[in-house]
């Protein structure tokens, strides 16, 4: 979430003219006008020799961007001056550093200019010359006074979403909210349950599920295209390890509690032949789960369904010829 603040306390005349033109400046009428970014701007027609802006905080060090828009209605700006006029806390005049700009007679244009607030700064204001008013009536509204480097859109408290004013309506200081809308990444931290829990990821997934420990029954369900890392049973222990879908990966150890005991290595072969009949005992356990029936399409992990005697897809018309996975 961004925050910004226009410092203008009148930017866009929305509730009258104060401000615009005081200060031995011309002095506008509120005019309703199109094309602007508002539906008012200050029309000078007075011919006075410098047309002035409303006042707004500024803090000394500070750089800042000031911008507003303007339309002379019957003649180009040719050599237009735009100043800063930078005061201190008691109103009194700082400094005027200033920037050239030019308009096309009857365009809406943008002008700007950016600066440092001198030392002692307290307020700013812009200052406009170089044309007369008299022969080429001026409009002007939507103004930013923005602690930035850089120019950037036009805002005020009417502006939306997230625009609001600082004090009175229209007369004040204004402020944008940003909120940024998207698609947000998440970490989901691991589920801990007790030994008749269920963890379970639905659709296409990398994961690693750790060794379930418990009791005898106890359940770790993928469902979905996954590549899965599951810790294998040790011990005696009656235990489902389920994978729906398309797997690839090693199921490791569920870890629960059995009954009965291991029968002791014969004194002929002692713990090779124990060895031996651990491998017998994994190679059938393969055998039966390579023998066992789908329960899920390898394609896209949903159930399969039964119809005419077959095991099928109903999304994607994946047939059980009978070959397994």
């Amino acid at each position: 979430m961004a925050t910004r603040h226009n410092a203008c306390q009148n930017p866009s005349l929305s509730v009258s003219d104060a401000g615009w033109g005081d200060g031995g400046a011309g002095v506008p009428a509120r005019t309703a006008v199109s094309d602007f970014p508002r539906a008012f701007a200050a029309r000078f027609t007075d011919g006075a020799s410098f047309h002035q802006t409303p006042v707004g905080a500024a803090v000394a060090g500070t750089t800042y961007t000031a911008s507003l828009y303007i339309r002379s209605a019957s003649l180009p700006i040719g050599s237009g001056v735009l100043y800063f006029r930078w005061m201190n806390a008691a109103m009194g005049d700082i400094s005027f550093p200033s920037t050239a700009f030019t308009t096309s007679a009857g365009v809406v244009t943008r002008i700007s200019i950016t600066g440092v607030a001198p030392a002692n700064t307290a307020f700013v204001r812009l200052i406009l010359d170089g044309w007369s008013t008299t022969t080429n009536t001026t409009d002007m509204t939507a103004i930013l006074y923005e602690a930035s480097g850089s120019l950037a859109d036009f805002f005020d408290g009417d502006t939306t979403p997230g625009g609001s004013w600082d004090g009175t309506t229209g007369l004040s200081a204004s402020t944008l909210t940003s909120t940024v809308t998207g698609t947000a990444s998440v970490v989901l931290g691991a589920l801990v349950a007790a030994a008749s829990g269920v963890r379970s990821v639905g659709g296409a997934a990398v994961v690693s599920l750790g060794a379930l420990a418990g009791a005898a029954v106890g359940v770790r369900t993928v469902q979905g295209s996954a590549v899965a890392s599951l810790p294998g049973p040790t011990a005696v222990a009656v235990g489902v390890r389920t994978v729906s879908g398309v797997a690839v990966g090693s199921l490791g150890g569920l870890t629960a509690t059995g009954s009965g005991s291991a029968p002791a290595p014969s004194s002929a072969g002692g713990s090779w032949y124990g060895l031996l009949d651990i491998f017998r005992e994994a190679a059938q356990i393969a055998a039966d789960e390579r023998s066992r029936p789908p329960v899920a399409c390898p394609n896209d992990g949903q159930p399969l369904e039964h119809a005419r005697g077959v095991l099928h897809c109903p999304y994607d018309g994946w047939i059980d010829d009978g070959s397994g996975w």
